[in-house]
């Protein structure tokens, strides 16, 4: 767990505004997150990661 929250302080977020045809809307990219897991486990990690700022 401390390798995992380690390596999430090292995380870079950048916001990104991009066209889209649905309306205006805002993009976020993560790199080295884990690959292979599901949408939910994504949304629980960055909600985590936010709760601690």
């Amino acid at each position: 767990m401390q390798e995992s929250l380690r390596q999430n302080q090292m995380t870079r977020y950048y916001l990104q505004q991009r066209e889209d045809p649905h309306g205006p809307s805002i993009s976020l990219f993560v790199g080295n997150f884990p690959t292979g897991l599901s949408q939910g486990q994504y949304e629980k990690i960055l909600l985590d990661i936010s709760r601690q700022t």
